[in-house]
Order: structure tokens, then C-alpha cells, then sequence
């Protein structure tokens, strides 16, 4: 039996991957093994006897292969595999991958008239994503108001970060209410910070005492004006923004308003100054407190 896995969004790919080696492992009970390969890193031959090898004890084999389509390796071993294990009833192989480039396409129809079942992972956007991030919310027990959902709205398609990020919230709405509020705050910093350089003092001084790391600030900050920017321009153009942009429209519609209530030449400038900061942090010239206070401090 085959499985496909596949598709740039690797967090819910990776969750179902796991969610069937578990269903498959409790159907099988202890007759069950499984075997992990990289396509890049591993033997061919070593894969090949994985789906190969069994003894009387053992008969269920679940086999994944990680990047057989997107790797460097030479596919045709594992076409073989593919075909073979579409035969088999003690062997269940899944070919996991990230997103599919043109010359993996090649790869991907050579395995599919084998697959028993192909799924493909797109990035989440518009409602589906909100209906993703209220479910993964609800899955912790906690409630999102329209602020909260618009800073991980504002997170695109990254999922791994989203989760992330939702994982901390849940961590301090269950402890003491100061600590639930001032997390709070974190999800309209980006109002603030972009509308009144005093508020953004405060809101920031106040997370950074409470224990809320530094460069993740700057990541929002730097990605909440992204947001700005590009919902500014296509403002001024008076056209839509993209769906290539991935930003969903209560994000749209929130930003249009702080963008509007901005004068030019202060937003360009911030917005260089956030670029600026930004590489610096990445090339390690600044740690990220430093670019935040420079950044607030600002004239």
C-alpha cells in the first residue's frame, strides 16, 4: 500500500503523517514496526530492505520516506518501491514531501498510478485559514477576540509559527490575569505602535518585563508593517490586494485604517528603519533589544 503526502504546508502534512503511523500502529498493535529514511541521506538498498525484510513476529511494516521527490537522489529506486509496495499487504510505504517544484512533478507522476491514496497540502489562506486558527485555538482551550486573530491571521500560511505562537498564549491566559492581559496586549501592539510612539513605549517596555522574547517582537512589528505597506499601496492605486499576498481581508481592512491615519513621510521612514534593523539582526550586528530601542527612541 502507498500513501502521497505532499504540498508547501508542511506542519498539517507532518500532523497527518504522524496521526496515520499512530492509527496504523494501534490497528496492527504489536506486529508492528516502522522504519524513518531521508531520501538524500539513506541508502536506496536500506530503504529497499526495510519493505523487503520481516520475520514471523513482525509482519505489519509501515516505511516512510521522507523527500523522495524533491531530494537530489535518483528516483527510479524508489519508482521501483512504489510499485512493489502497491502489491503488498505487510508493507505500507509513504512518500512525505515538502512543496513540489516543477522537475519533482516528474518524480510525483511516476508514483502516483501506484498510490492508494494522494493528498496535497496547500497553504491556508481567507476563511480557511481563520477557521483553522479559531479550531487550533479552541483545541486549547481558549478564546480569541477579533485582535487576537488578526495577529495570527497576520501570520500567512505559517503554520509552524501560528502554533507556536498560540501554544505561548495558552500558556499565559492560564496563569494570573496580569500575565493573561499583558500577553493580550501583544496582538494590538502593532495598532498602537503604529499610531502613538508613546503607547508603543509602553505596551513594549511592559511585555519585555514580563517576560515576552525581544526578537519575536520584532518579527511581529517588522511583519505588521509588511502589512501596512502593501495595504497602502494597492490603497493609493484604489485596486484590490493580491491573493498572492496572502493577507486576509479583516487584516486588510484594519490596516487600511492605520495606514490611512499615517503621514508619508513618518511611515517610510519607520518602514526603512525596520528593514534596516532587521538585516542588522540577521547579519548579528544587533542584538534584537537593541533594535527595538532604537526603533523607539527614534525621532
Amino acid at each position: 500500500m502507498l500513501y502521497l503526502l505532499y504540498g508547501p504546508d508542511t506542519y498539517r502534512s507532518r500532523r497527518k503523517l504522524n496521526e496515520i503511523i499512530e492509527e496504523y500502529r494501534k490497528k496492527t498493535g504489536a506486529n508492528f514496526q516502522v522504519h524513518q529514511f531521508d531520501a538524500d541521506e539513506d541508502d536506496p538498498a536500506r530503504v529497499r530492505a526495510a519493505t523487503e525484510s520481516g520475520s514471523l513476529f513482525s509482519a505489519k511494516r509501515l516505511v516512510v520516506l521522507r523527500y523522495p521527490f524533491s531530494g537530489k537522489a535518483d528516483f527510479e529506486p524508489f519508482a521501483e518501491l512504489a510499485k512493489r509496495s502497491a502489491k503488498s499487504k505487510e508493507v505500507f510505504l509513504i512518500f512525505w514531501d515538502r512543496e513540489i517544484t516543477k522537475s519533482a512533478s516528474e518524480k510525483l507522476a511516476k508514483a502516483m498510478p501506484y498510490a492508494e491514496k494522494e493528498q496535497e497540502f496547500l497553504l491556508l489562506e481567507g476563511r480557511a485559514l481563520e477557521s483553522w486558527i479559531v479550531s487550533e485555538a479552541s483545541r486549547r482551550s481558549i478564546s480569541l477576540s477579533c485582535e487576537d486573530k488578526e495577529r495570527f491571521l497576520s501570520y500567512g500560511g505559517d503554520l509552524w509559527r501560528t502554533v507556536n505562537e498560540l501554544d505561548k498564549f495558552a500558556v499565559a491566559a492560564s496563569q494570573a490575569p496580569y500575565r493573561k492581559n499583558v500577553s493580550s496586549s501583544v496582538f494590538s501592539l502593532g495598532d498602537t505602535f503604529f499610531t502613538s510612539k508613546k503607547e508603543g513605549l509602553f505596551h513594549i517596555l511592559n511585555l519585555l518585563r514580563a517576560g515576552e522574547d525581544a526578537l519575536g517582537l520584532f518579527a511581529y512589528l517588522a511583519n505588521h508593517a509588511r502589512t501596512l505597506a502593501a495595504v497602502r499601496l494597492f490603497s493609493e492605486k484604489r485596486i484590490p490586494v493580491p491573493q498572492s499576498f496572502r493577507i486576509h481581508p479583516f487584516v486588510q481592512k484594519k490596516a487600511a485604517v492605520v495606514a490611512r491615519n499615517m503621514a508619508g513621510e513618518s511611515f517610510h521612514g519607520l518602514f526603512r528603519l525596520l528593514w534596516e534593523e532587521d538585516r542588522k539582526i540577521k547579519t548579528g550586528e544587533r542584538t534584537p533589544e537593541h533594535s527595538l530601542e532604537r526603533i523607539l527612541m527614534r525621532k
